[in-house]
């Protein structure tokens, strides 16, 4: 599993590597329903009121009921899709391989605009304020209106972007794989400040309380201030970081490819606990429950009383 799950209703939807999308129980673990596609998955569902989408590497967007798993229809683009859904208004939101970023309206399964970047897109998107967000291999963060596709504005960043953006509070982040830096924007396109790592970075970004958080190739995660990008406090593991960091309730976790989870006091940096598996994104969940999610295996976990 390269990205997280999907919960809503006590229901845990994930895909894997080998193409299937599955569900199950948050209570029990029980799977409910499995779904097996033509091509790899490296990307998380969404889910869309009734149905779950979710995006092939076969070049397919696949719309499944999400009761029981059953294919309702598909959606060519004809390359890779690596991208995961962002799904607003009953439309969804995700670049693919050939370099097209769509606007796939869910309701008459067509798409409502296309845009050619000219470069790989591996990166999801975010959104904020009537803008979409999302770099390229041509190492471009990309401002599209959500509602034409028209372009606001384009911002180089020194490497391929391959993670998804991060936006709060008036900034976007975004992070290099091949220029190991993350550089901050303001939303109007203005460049802010870049902090490299001296290694590849592939984690998306993100931003909680004033810092951005990420990690680098280089085994360390760092915590920097969204203002000014200086390091707040950094921590250092014996693995390269891949995926993206996940904050709850004032505490961090990422993963490494040691198999190792860490959870950090994100104000601090201070320990809480480290895991005996992982690889890519750590965590999902719910309000009751968190999931962990291991290389290959899904660990449901509860706040330990004392």
């Amino acid at each position: 599993m390269e990205f997280p799950a999907a919960v809503s209703d006590d229901v845990a939807f994930v895909s894997n590597y080998h193409g299937s999308v599955r569900a199950y129980s948050m209570r029990n673990g029980a799977k409910i329903w499995r779904r097996d596609t033509a091509g790899k998955m490296a990307a998380s569902p969404a889910i869309a009121g009734e149905v779950l989408v979710a995006h092939g590497m076969d070049g397919r967007v696949y719309v499944l009921n999400r009761h029981n798993g059953r294919v309702l229809w598909t959606y060519d683009v004809g390359a890779p899709i690596e991208s995961s859904p962002l799904v607003l208004d009953g439309v969804d939101y995700f670049g693919a391989w050939n370099g097209t970023v769509y606007a796939l309206d869910l309701a008459t399964h067509k798409a409502r605009w296309t845009y050619g970047s000219g470069y790989k897109i591996t990166s999801s998107a975010a959104f904020a304020n009537g803008t979409i967000y999302i770099g390229d291999y041509g190492g471009r963060l990309l401002a599209l209106s959500a509602r034409t596709g028209g372009l606001r504005w384009s911002a180089s960043v020194n490497g391929r972007i391959y993670g998804t953006p991060a936006v709060a509070n008036g900034r976007v982040f975004a992070t290099s794989s091949t220029g190991g830096s993350l550089t901050a924007f303001s939303t109007g396109g203005a460049r802010l400040w870049s902090l490299g790592t001296g290694s590849y970075v592939y984690s998306s970004p993100a931003v909680w309380n004033g810092r951005v958080y990420f990690g680098s190739y280089n085994g360390s995660f760092y915590a920097v201030s969204a203002r000014s990008g200086a390091i707040g406090w950094r921590f250092s593991t014996a693995g390269a970081i891949a995926g993206a960091a996940s904050i709850v309730d004032g505490v961090v976790y990422f993963s490494n490819r040691q198999h190792r989870i860490y959870s950090l006091d994100a104000r601090s940096g201070r320990q809480v606990f480290r895991f005996p598996d992982g690889a890519f994104v750590p965590v999902s969940g719910n309000a009751r429950r968190l999931l962990l999610h291991g290389f290959s295996r899904l660990y449901a976990v509860e706040h330990k009383s004392r």
